[in-house]
């Protein structure tokens, strides 16, 4: 089960959704020191993908060029790299954290708040640390949307709220 030493209720990770994905990958037969950095590359590869398709803010704010010149620096970055194929959840932990800002600026953009409430939770599930940045955006988020936008917000929050307590009631059952 999810514990340190079996037949104690302990709690042995500190990255719930990752230790999820690596018994996924168990479950299929694959041994998990060998899904972890296949992961990790895969969760790099899509943050680089979600930064080149974001990073067009860069543009609005400081002119042509620096869509190119931030995926460069993030393609060449040694950190990313190691982190990738260390076998932690840190590619995942910076995918989500990335991909949940680009769907918080589409959703005050006025397209669906689904995709960011999902990604704030599953942030939040990622890595302890995750809920801090879940409560920094929860409170963005709400303090600056208006009229239907702000019910639209709360509704969201609301749900990944809600999923958040499901999760730490069953861990206060398991543990």
């Amino acid at each position: 089960g999810l514990v340190y030493n079996i037949g104690e209720r302990t709690e042995g990770y500190s990255n719930f959704l990752w230790t999820v994905l690596l018994a996924a990958g168990a479950k299929l037969g694959l041994a998990p020191e060998s899904v972890a950095p296949v992961l990790g590359h895969s969760c790099l590869a899509l943050t680089l993908l979600v930064l080149w398709r974001t990073s067009h803010r860069f543009e609005i704010l400081a002119g042509a060029g620096w869509q190119g010149v931030v995926l460069l620096l993030a393609m060449t970055s040694p950190t990313l790299a190691y982190w990738a194929g260390a076998g932690l959840e840190t590619p995942l932990f910076v995918l989500l954290w990335l991909g949940s800002r680009d769907r918080l600026a589409a959703a005050w953009e006025g397209r669906s708040t689904v995709p960011a409430a999902l990604l704030l939770g599953l942030l939040a599930l990622c890595r302890p640390d995750g809920a801090l940045l879940v409560t920094t955006a929860a409170a963005v988020w709400l303090l600056s949307a208006v009229g239907g936008e702000r019910r639209r917000a709360g509704i969201a929050l609301a749900a990944v709220t809600l999923g958040l307590a499901v999760y730490a009631a069953w861990k206060l059952h398991y543990y």
